[in-house]
Protein backbone atom coordinates (compact mmCIF):
# COMPACT_ATOMS: atom_id res chain seq x y z
CA UNK A 1 0.00 0.00 0.00
CA UNK A 2 2.84 2.00 0.71
CA UNK A 3 4.85 1.65 -2.82
CA UNK A 4 1.38 2.52 -4.56
CA UNK A 5 0.92 5.84 -2.08
CA UNK A 6 4.08 7.16 -3.28
CA UNK A 7 3.75 6.07 -6.62
CA UNK A 8 -0.06 7.64 -7.38
CA UNK A 9 1.65 10.68 -5.20
CA UNK A 10 4.83 11.06 -7.90
CA UNK A 11 2.41 10.67 -10.88
CA UNK A 12 0.11 13.37 -9.56
CA UNK A 13 2.45 16.20 -8.73
CA UNK A 14 4.27 15.80 -11.92
CA UNK A 15 1.23 16.07 -13.20
CA UNK A 16 0.47 19.24 -11.47
CA UNK A 17 3.32 20.67 -12.86
CA UNK A 18 1.75 20.35 -16.48
CA UNK A 19 -1.82 19.32 -16.21
CA UNK A 20 -4.27 19.22 -13.10
CA UNK A 21 -5.54 16.30 -10.93
CA UNK A 22 -9.53 15.88 -10.48
CA UNK A 23 -8.99 12.92 -8.03
CA UNK A 24 -6.52 10.85 -7.07
CA UNK A 25 -6.93 8.12 -9.51
CA UNK A 26 -8.36 10.69 -12.44
CA UNK A 27 -5.67 12.71 -14.00
CA UNK A 28 -5.71 15.88 -16.56
CA UNK A 29 -3.28 16.27 -19.39
CA UNK A 30 -3.86 17.65 -22.70
CA UNK A 31 -2.22 14.93 -24.65
CA UNK A 32 -1.84 11.28 -23.59
CA UNK A 33 0.47 9.17 -25.75
CA UNK A 34 -0.30 5.15 -25.41
CA UNK A 35 3.30 3.65 -25.54
CA UNK A 36 6.90 4.72 -25.68
CA UNK A 37 8.24 2.93 -29.05
CA UNK A 38 9.82 5.04 -31.74
CA UNK A 39 6.72 6.12 -32.62
CA UNK A 40 5.34 6.61 -29.32
CA UNK A 41 8.49 8.80 -28.01
CA UNK A 42 8.52 11.30 -31.00
CA UNK A 43 4.71 11.84 -30.86
CA UNK A 44 5.33 13.13 -26.89
CA UNK A 45 8.08 14.89 -28.26
CA UNK A 46 6.51 17.06 -30.73
CA UNK A 47 3.39 17.43 -28.67
CA UNK A 48 5.29 18.57 -25.79
CA UNK A 49 7.50 21.25 -28.20
CA UNK A 50 4.33 22.48 -29.26
CA UNK A 51 3.55 23.42 -25.75
CA UNK A 52 1.06 20.65 -24.43
CA UNK A 53 0.89 18.70 -21.29
CA UNK A 54 2.10 15.14 -22.26
CA UNK A 55 1.63 11.82 -20.37
CA UNK A 56 3.22 9.04 -22.18
CA UNK A 57 2.09 5.72 -21.03
CA UNK A 58 4.24 2.52 -21.28
CA UNK A 59 3.03 -1.02 -20.37
CA UNK A 60 6.71 -2.37 -20.38
CA UNK A 61 9.39 -1.75 -17.10
CA UNK A 62 11.50 -0.12 -20.44
CA UNK A 63 10.64 2.84 -22.82
CA UNK A 64 11.80 1.88 -26.63
CA UNK A 65 9.49 -0.96 -28.13
CA UNK A 66 10.53 -2.66 -30.75
CA UNK A 67 12.83 0.34 -31.75
CA UNK A 68 15.49 -0.52 -28.91
CA UNK A 69 15.48 -4.32 -29.88
CA UNK A 70 16.25 -2.84 -33.35
CA UNK A 71 19.29 -2.47 -35.53
CA UNK A 72 18.58 1.29 -35.10
CA UNK A 73 18.00 1.54 -38.79
CA UNK A 74 16.51 4.49 -40.46
CA UNK A 75 15.59 4.74 -44.31
CA UNK A 76 15.61 7.66 -45.91
CA UNK A 77 16.66 9.78 -48.76
CA UNK A 78 18.17 13.18 -49.49
CA UNK A 79 19.40 13.48 -45.98
CA UNK A 80 21.90 15.47 -44.19
CA UNK A 81 23.69 12.37 -43.62
CA UNK A 82 24.27 11.12 -47.39
CA UNK A 83 24.82 14.61 -48.37
CA UNK A 84 27.72 14.62 -46.75
CA UNK A 85 29.08 11.05 -47.98
CA UNK A 86 28.33 13.16 -51.14
CA UNK A 87 25.27 10.95 -51.91
CA UNK A 88 22.34 12.39 -54.36
CA UNK A 89 19.22 10.98 -53.58
CA UNK A 90 15.57 12.17 -53.93
CA UNK A 91 12.24 11.63 -52.20
CA UNK A 92 10.44 10.73 -55.23
CA UNK A 93 13.24 8.21 -55.82
CA UNK A 94 12.28 6.64 -52.42
CA UNK A 95 8.13 7.02 -53.20
CA UNK A 96 9.13 5.57 -56.78
CA UNK A 97 10.97 2.37 -55.12
CA UNK A 98 8.76 1.68 -52.16
CA UNK A 99 5.79 1.76 -54.63
CA UNK A 100 7.71 -0.61 -57.31
CA UNK A 101 8.32 -3.05 -54.11
CA UNK A 102 5.08 -3.08 -52.77
CA UNK A 103 3.21 -3.76 -56.28
CA UNK A 104 1.30 -0.71 -55.33
CA UNK A 105 -0.50 -2.39 -52.53
CA UNK A 106 -0.31 0.11 -50.45
CA UNK A 107 -1.83 3.92 -48.92
CA UNK A 108 0.14 5.92 -51.82
CA UNK A 109 -0.38 9.12 -50.02
CA UNK A 110 1.45 7.50 -46.41
CA UNK A 111 4.35 6.13 -48.40
CA UNK A 112 4.64 9.24 -50.15
CA UNK A 113 4.67 11.85 -47.29
CA UNK A 114 6.80 8.94 -45.42
CA UNK A 115 9.15 9.64 -48.01
CA UNK A 116 8.91 13.02 -48.29
CA UNK A 117 9.61 13.25 -44.45
CA UNK A 118 12.23 11.20 -44.18
CA UNK A 119 14.87 13.68 -44.40
CA UNK A 120 13.29 15.84 -41.84
CA UNK A 121 12.84 12.53 -39.56
CA UNK A 122 16.91 12.60 -39.87
CA UNK A 123 17.04 16.12 -38.78
CA UNK A 124 14.72 15.66 -35.97
CA UNK A 125 16.66 12.57 -34.45
CA UNK A 126 19.90 14.29 -34.60
CA UNK A 127 17.86 17.13 -32.98
CA UNK A 128 17.13 14.86 -30.27
CA UNK A 129 20.43 13.35 -29.40
CA UNK A 130 21.13 10.60 -32.22
CA UNK A 131 24.06 10.01 -34.05
CA UNK A 132 24.49 8.77 -37.75
CA UNK A 133 28.17 8.79 -39.53
CA UNK A 134 27.89 8.76 -43.09
CA UNK A 135 30.54 5.72 -43.35
CA UNK A 136 27.81 3.63 -41.66
CA UNK A 137 25.50 4.34 -44.25
CA UNK A 138 24.39 1.32 -46.50
CA UNK A 139 21.93 -0.01 -49.02
CA UNK A 140 19.13 -1.43 -46.97
CA UNK A 141 17.05 -3.15 -49.51
CA UNK A 142 17.15 -3.95 -53.20
CA UNK A 143 17.38 -0.33 -53.83
CA UNK A 144 20.37 1.35 -56.24
CA UNK A 145 21.44 4.02 -53.09
CA UNK A 146 22.50 3.45 -50.04
CA UNK A 147 19.47 4.84 -47.86
CA UNK A 148 19.72 2.60 -44.39
CA UNK A 149 20.74 5.03 -42.21
CA UNK A 150 22.64 3.37 -38.58
CA UNK A 151 22.12 5.15 -35.50
CA UNK A 152 25.27 4.46 -33.51
CA UNK A 153 25.06 2.34 -30.52
CA UNK A 154 21.58 0.59 -32.52
CA UNK A 155 18.10 0.75 -31.51
CA UNK A 156 19.60 1.31 -28.13
CA UNK A 157 21.38 4.62 -29.38
CA UNK A 158 18.61 5.71 -31.25
CA UNK A 159 16.47 5.30 -28.01
CA UNK A 160 18.51 6.64 -25.68
CA UNK A 161 18.51 9.77 -27.80
CA UNK A 162 14.85 10.19 -27.67
CA UNK A 163 14.38 8.61 -23.97
CA UNK A 164 16.61 12.07 -22.97
CA UNK A 165 14.94 14.61 -24.39
CA UNK A 166 11.60 13.20 -23.08
CA UNK A 167 13.13 13.03 -19.59
CA UNK A 168 14.17 16.44 -19.71
CA UNK A 169 11.03 17.78 -21.35
CA UNK A 170 8.88 19.17 -18.50
CA UNK A 171 6.05 19.13 -20.50
CA UNK A 172 5.97 15.16 -20.58
CA UNK A 173 5.39 13.03 -17.68
CA UNK A 174 6.13 9.39 -18.56
CA UNK A 175 4.80 6.40 -16.55
CA UNK A 176 6.18 3.02 -17.08
CA UNK A 177 4.78 -0.51 -15.81
CA UNK A 178 1.31 1.75 -16.98
CA UNK A 179 -0.76 0.20 -19.68
CA UNK A 180 -3.51 1.61 -21.34
CA UNK A 181 -6.77 -0.39 -20.97
CA UNK A 182 -9.38 0.70 -22.59
CA UNK A 183 -10.02 4.47 -24.93
CA UNK A 184 -12.77 6.96 -23.46
CA UNK A 185 -15.51 8.09 -26.19
CA UNK A 186 -17.51 10.37 -25.28
CA UNK A 187 -20.20 12.89 -27.15
CA UNK A 188 -18.51 11.66 -30.28
CA UNK A 189 -14.96 11.63 -29.60
CA UNK A 190 -12.20 10.58 -27.78
CA UNK A 191 -11.33 12.26 -24.63
CA UNK A 192 -8.94 10.03 -22.99
CA UNK A 193 -7.86 6.38 -21.82
CA UNK A 194 -8.24 4.45 -18.68
CA UNK A 195 -4.98 2.66 -17.45
CA UNK A 196 -3.68 0.59 -15.32
CA UNK A 197 -0.77 1.67 -12.68
CA UNK A 198 1.90 -0.65 -10.93
CA UNK A 199 -0.37 -2.12 -8.42
CA UNK A 200 -3.22 -2.65 -10.91
CA UNK A 201 -5.60 -0.33 -10.02
CA UNK A 202 -7.52 1.88 -12.90
CA UNK A 203 -6.66 5.50 -13.11
CA UNK A 204 -8.40 7.52 -15.53
CA UNK A 205 -6.87 9.90 -17.84
CA UNK A 206 -8.29 12.74 -19.45
CA UNK A 207 -6.93 14.82 -22.78
CA UNK A 208 -8.03 16.94 -25.88
CA UNK A 209 -6.24 14.07 -27.94
CA UNK A 210 -5.03 10.34 -27.92
CA UNK A 211 -1.56 9.21 -29.85
CA UNK A 212 -1.78 5.25 -30.61
CA UNK A 213 1.55 3.95 -30.41
CA UNK A 214 1.56 0.67 -28.61
CA UNK A 215 2.89 -1.43 -31.91
CA UNK A 216 2.01 -4.55 -33.47
CA UNK A 217 0.81 -8.07 -32.71
CA UNK A 218 3.99 -9.89 -32.90
CA UNK A 219 4.00 -11.12 -29.50
CA UNK A 220 -0.04 -11.94 -29.75
CA UNK A 221 -0.76 -15.83 -30.26
CA UNK A 222 -4.30 -14.90 -30.18
CA UNK A 223 -4.32 -12.42 -32.74
CA UNK A 224 -1.57 -14.16 -34.81
CA UNK A 225 -4.50 -17.53 -34.57
CA UNK A 226 -6.86 -15.04 -36.30
CA UNK A 227 -4.88 -12.85 -38.66
CA UNK A 228 -1.76 -14.75 -39.63
CA UNK A 229 -2.59 -18.40 -39.13
CA UNK A 230 0.07 -19.98 -40.79
CA UNK A 231 2.58 -18.59 -38.46
CA UNK A 232 0.47 -19.04 -35.25
CA UNK A 233 0.68 -22.85 -36.58
CA UNK A 234 4.82 -23.17 -36.02
CA UNK A 235 3.91 -22.95 -32.21
CA UNK A 236 6.80 -23.36 -30.34
CA UNK A 237 8.74 -23.09 -34.25
CA UNK A 238 7.57 -19.62 -34.18
CA UNK A 239 9.90 -16.57 -33.02
CA UNK A 240 9.07 -12.99 -32.06
CA UNK A 241 11.93 -10.61 -32.59
CA UNK A 242 10.23 -7.58 -31.61
CA UNK A 243 9.53 -6.48 -27.76
CA UNK A 244 7.05 -8.70 -25.56
CA UNK A 245 4.64 -6.12 -24.85
CA UNK A 246 3.58 -6.00 -28.64
CA UNK A 247 -0.07 -8.02 -28.26
CA UNK A 248 -2.20 -5.22 -30.58
CA UNK A 249 -3.54 -3.58 -27.59
CA UNK A 250 -4.32 -0.24 -29.64
CA UNK A 251 -5.51 -1.72 -32.61
CA UNK A 252 -8.49 -3.55 -30.20
CA UNK A 253 -8.66 -0.74 -28.61
CA UNK A 254 -9.56 1.75 -31.68
CA UNK A 255 -11.74 -1.47 -33.41
CA UNK A 256 -14.28 -1.05 -30.28
CA UNK A 257 -14.64 2.28 -31.98
CA UNK A 258 -15.17 0.91 -35.39
CA UNK A 259 -11.61 2.19 -36.66
CA UNK A 260 -10.91 0.18 -39.81
CA UNK A 261 -7.65 -2.06 -39.90
CA UNK A 262 -5.53 -3.12 -43.26
CA UNK A 263 -2.82 -5.24 -43.82
CA UNK A 264 -3.54 -7.35 -41.11
CA UNK A 265 -3.05 -10.90 -42.78
CA UNK A 266 0.45 -9.70 -44.12
CA UNK A 267 3.53 -11.26 -43.04
CA UNK A 268 5.63 -8.66 -45.07
CA UNK A 269 7.54 -8.73 -41.44
CA UNK A 270 8.47 -12.17 -41.45
CA UNK A 271 11.82 -14.23 -42.26
CA UNK A 272 13.25 -17.50 -43.22
CA UNK A 273 15.35 -18.77 -40.72
CA UNK A 274 16.38 -22.59 -39.74
CA UNK A 275 13.74 -24.31 -37.32
CA UNK A 276 16.54 -25.32 -35.17
CA UNK A 277 17.78 -22.44 -33.16
CA UNK A 278 21.23 -24.30 -32.08
CA UNK A 279 22.01 -24.62 -35.93
CA UNK A 280 21.41 -21.25 -37.63
CA UNK A 281 20.97 -21.28 -41.42
CA UNK A 282 23.56 -19.43 -43.09
CA UNK A 283 24.27 -17.48 -45.99
CA UNK A 284 27.47 -19.70 -47.84
CA UNK A 285 24.99 -23.02 -47.44
CA UNK A 286 22.55 -23.79 -49.78
CA UNK A 287 18.84 -23.79 -50.34
CA UNK A 288 17.14 -26.68 -51.36
CA UNK A 289 13.66 -27.31 -51.77
CA UNK A 290 11.85 -30.87 -51.83
CA UNK A 291 13.03 -31.52 -55.02
CA UNK A 292 16.81 -31.02 -54.15
CA UNK A 293 16.97 -27.99 -56.47
CA UNK A 294 18.32 -24.64 -55.09
CA UNK A 295 15.86 -21.54 -55.38
CA UNK A 296 17.71 -18.43 -54.37
CA UNK A 297 20.63 -16.84 -53.63
CA UNK A 298 21.05 -17.38 -49.82
CA UNK A 299 22.70 -14.26 -49.40
CA UNK A 300 19.87 -11.93 -51.19
CA UNK A 301 18.24 -9.03 -49.60
CA UNK A 302 15.81 -11.05 -46.92
CA UNK A 303 12.76 -10.14 -48.45
CA UNK A 304 13.71 -11.33 -51.58
CA UNK A 305 15.00 -14.43 -49.94
CA UNK A 306 11.14 -15.43 -48.12
CA UNK A 307 9.18 -14.28 -51.73
CA UNK A 308 10.87 -17.19 -53.28
CA UNK A 309 10.64 -19.91 -50.11
CA UNK A 310 6.75 -19.02 -49.92
CA UNK A 311 6.57 -20.02 -53.47
CA UNK A 312 8.20 -23.67 -52.31
CA UNK A 313 6.06 -26.38 -52.88
CA UNK A 314 4.07 -26.72 -49.06
CA UNK A 315 7.19 -24.13 -48.09
CA UNK A 316 9.54 -27.09 -47.66
CA UNK A 317 12.96 -26.00 -47.77
CA UNK A 318 16.19 -27.17 -46.25
CA UNK A 319 19.78 -25.70 -45.92
CA UNK A 320 22.10 -27.90 -46.65
CA UNK A 321 25.74 -28.23 -45.53
CA UNK A 322 29.05 -30.18 -45.09
CA UNK A 323 31.07 -31.43 -42.27
CA UNK A 324 33.08 -28.41 -42.90
CA UNK A 325 30.74 -25.95 -42.33
CA UNK A 326 29.30 -27.59 -39.08
CA UNK A 327 32.57 -26.87 -37.49
CA UNK A 328 32.87 -23.42 -38.64
CA UNK A 329 29.29 -23.43 -36.80
CA UNK A 330 31.47 -24.39 -33.82
CA UNK A 331 28.30 -26.73 -32.21
CA UNK A 332 29.15 -29.48 -29.72
CA UNK A 333 29.35 -32.67 -31.02
CA UNK A 334 26.98 -33.86 -28.28
CA UNK A 335 24.03 -31.68 -29.42
CA UNK A 336 24.80 -32.84 -33.31
CA UNK A 337 24.09 -36.25 -32.16
CA UNK A 338 21.50 -35.42 -30.00
CA UNK A 339 19.60 -33.10 -32.84
CA UNK A 340 20.38 -36.30 -35.30
CA UNK A 341 18.83 -38.65 -32.82
CA UNK A 342 15.68 -36.20 -32.30
CA UNK A 343 15.04 -35.94 -35.97
CA UNK A 344 15.72 -31.85 -35.89
CA UNK A 345 18.94 -32.23 -37.96
CA UNK A 346 19.19 -34.79 -41.04
CA UNK A 347 22.41 -36.34 -41.51
CA UNK A 348 23.71 -38.92 -44.08
CA UNK A 349 27.09 -40.03 -44.71
CA UNK A 350 26.51 -39.70 -48.42
CA UNK A 351 24.39 -36.80 -50.60
CA UNK A 352 22.50 -39.79 -51.50
CA UNK A 353 21.63 -40.87 -48.07
CA UNK A 354 20.92 -37.27 -47.07
CA UNK A 355 18.55 -36.87 -49.71
CA UNK A 356 16.45 -40.22 -48.68
CA UNK A 357 16.45 -38.69 -44.88
CA UNK A 358 15.24 -35.11 -46.22
CA UNK A 359 12.56 -37.63 -48.26
CA UNK A 360 13.70 -36.10 -51.63
CA UNK A 361 12.05 -38.08 -54.25
CA UNK A 362 15.00 -38.11 -56.27
CA UNK A 363 18.37 -38.56 -54.75
CA UNK A 364 20.28 -37.85 -58.04
CA UNK A 365 18.72 -33.93 -58.37
CA UNK A 366 20.27 -32.98 -55.27
CA UNK A 367 23.71 -34.63 -56.31
CA UNK A 368 23.42 -33.15 -59.09
CA UNK A 369 22.68 -29.35 -57.78
CA UNK A 370 25.53 -30.33 -55.32
CA UNK A 371 28.17 -31.06 -57.82
CA UNK A 372 27.28 -27.86 -59.95
CA UNK A 373 27.55 -25.59 -57.02
CA UNK A 374 31.16 -27.26 -56.08
CA UNK A 375 31.49 -26.74 -59.73
CA UNK A 376 30.81 -22.62 -59.40
CA UNK A 377 32.47 -22.66 -56.25
CA UNK A 378 35.70 -23.88 -57.68
CA UNK A 379 35.44 -21.35 -60.30
CA UNK A 380 34.54 -18.40 -58.44
CA UNK A 381 31.42 -17.84 -60.08
CA UNK A 382 27.63 -18.47 -59.24
CA UNK A 383 26.00 -19.89 -62.87
CA UNK A 384 22.73 -19.87 -61.54
CA UNK A 385 22.04 -17.12 -59.05
CA UNK A 386 25.46 -15.27 -59.23
CA UNK A 387 25.92 -15.07 -55.59
CA UNK A 388 28.72 -13.41 -53.98
CA UNK A 389 31.98 -15.91 -55.04
CA UNK A 390 33.12 -14.96 -51.82
CA UNK A 391 30.32 -16.94 -50.01
CA UNK A 392 30.34 -20.27 -52.50
CA UNK A 393 31.69 -23.10 -50.33
CA UNK A 394 32.25 -26.52 -51.85
CA UNK A 395 30.19 -29.05 -50.05
CA UNK A 396 32.61 -32.08 -50.27
CA UNK A 397 33.20 -33.59 -46.56
CA UNK A 398 31.07 -36.06 -45.33
CA UNK A 399 28.87 -36.52 -42.86
CA UNK A 400 26.23 -34.16 -45.25
CA UNK A 401 23.42 -32.51 -42.80
CA UNK A 402 20.59 -30.77 -43.71
CA UNK A 403 18.00 -28.40 -41.41
CA UNK A 404 14.14 -27.29 -42.21
CA UNK A 405 14.03 -23.35 -43.09
CA UNK A 406 10.76 -21.84 -42.08
CA UNK A 407 9.03 -18.77 -42.32
CA UNK A 408 9.42 -18.29 -38.54
CA UNK A 409 11.50 -15.26 -37.40
CA UNK A 410 8.83 -12.21 -37.13
CA UNK A 411 10.53 -8.85 -36.62
CA UNK A 412 7.30 -6.68 -37.13
CA UNK A 413 3.71 -6.69 -38.16
CA UNK A 414 2.61 -4.71 -40.76
CA UNK A 415 -1.31 -4.51 -40.65
CA UNK A 416 -2.37 -2.16 -38.56
CA UNK A 417 -5.09 0.81 -38.17
CA UNK A 418 -5.54 2.82 -41.64
CA UNK A 419 -5.04 6.47 -41.20
CA UNK A 420 -4.63 9.76 -43.30
CA UNK A 421 -1.90 11.84 -43.96
CA UNK A 422 -2.79 13.61 -40.90
CA UNK A 423 -2.08 10.30 -38.34
CA UNK A 424 -5.86 10.87 -37.68
CA UNK A 425 -7.25 7.13 -37.04
CA UNK A 426 -10.45 5.87 -39.89
CA UNK A 427 -13.42 4.55 -39.34
CA UNK A 428 -14.32 1.46 -41.50
CA UNK A 429 -16.62 4.06 -43.74
CA UNK A 430 -13.76 6.53 -43.64
CA UNK A 431 -15.07 8.73 -41.00
CA UNK A 432 -11.91 10.65 -38.69
CA UNK A 433 -12.81 9.26 -35.33
CA UNK A 434 -11.83 12.72 -33.33
CA UNK A 435 -9.66 12.92 -30.83
CA UNK A 436 -7.96 9.57 -31.91
CA UNK A 437 -4.39 9.47 -34.38
CA UNK A 438 -1.71 6.56 -34.49
CA UNK A 439 1.31 6.01 -35.54
CA UNK A 440 3.96 3.10 -35.64
CA UNK A 441 3.51 -0.67 -35.77
CA UNK A 442 -0.18 0.11 -34.82
CA UNK A 443 -0.60 1.58 -38.29
CA UNK A 444 -1.27 -0.18 -41.45
CA UNK A 445 -0.92 0.57 -45.06
CA UNK A 446 2.38 1.71 -45.49
CA UNK A 447 4.04 -1.85 -46.21
CA UNK A 448 3.26 -4.26 -49.26
CA UNK A 449 3.32 -8.20 -48.84
CA UNK A 450 7.23 -7.68 -48.47
CA UNK A 451 9.66 -5.48 -46.61
CA UNK A 452 11.30 -2.94 -48.77
CA UNK A 453 14.12 -2.32 -46.33
CA UNK A 454 15.67 -1.99 -43.28
CA UNK A 455 14.77 0.87 -41.42
CA UNK A 456 11.24 1.66 -43.10
CA UNK A 457 9.16 0.69 -40.14
CA UNK A 458 11.09 3.22 -38.18
CA UNK A 459 11.22 6.18 -40.16
CA UNK A 460 7.48 5.81 -40.99
CA UNK A 461 7.48 5.21 -36.87
CA UNK A 462 9.25 8.45 -36.63
CA UNK A 463 7.32 10.87 -39.38
CA UNK A 464 3.76 9.86 -38.19
CA UNK A 465 4.81 9.87 -34.53
CA UNK A 466 6.22 13.67 -35.44
CA UNK A 467 2.84 14.45 -36.68
CA UNK A 468 0.09 12.82 -34.86
CA UNK A 469 1.86 14.44 -31.61
CA UNK A 470 1.45 17.74 -33.59
CA UNK A 471 -1.66 17.43 -34.74
CA UNK A 472 -2.50 16.04 -31.17
CA UNK A 473 -1.83 18.97 -29.19
CA UNK A 474 -3.63 21.45 -32.10
CA UNK A 475 -6.86 19.33 -31.10
CA UNK A 476 -9.72 21.68 -29.11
Amino acid sequence: MRQRTVYLTLAIVCVLLMGSVVSANTLETDVVVVGAGGGGLSAAIEAADAGASVILLEKMAFAGGSTVVSGGIVHAADTVVQAEAGITDSAEDMYQYRMIFANAQVDAALVKLASQKSADAIDFLIANGVEFLPERLYIAGSEPLPRGHRATDGGGGLVRGLTDSVDANPNITLMLETPATDLIHENGRVVGVTAQDKEGEELEIRAKAVVLATGGFGNSMEMLRRHQPHLAALGDSYYWAGTPGATGDGIIMAQKLGAQTVKMESEGGSLVASAVDEVPARNWMIYVNQQGQRFVNEAAFYSFIISQFNQQPQRLAWAVFDSAMLEELDIDEDVVTELVSDGKLAAGGSVEELAAELGIANPQTLVNTIQRHNTDAANGEDTIFDKDPSLLRPLTEGPFYGVQILNRRSLLTIGGLRINTNAEVLTTTGEVIPGLMAAGETVGGLIGEYYPGSGTAIVDAIVFGRIAGQNAAAAK
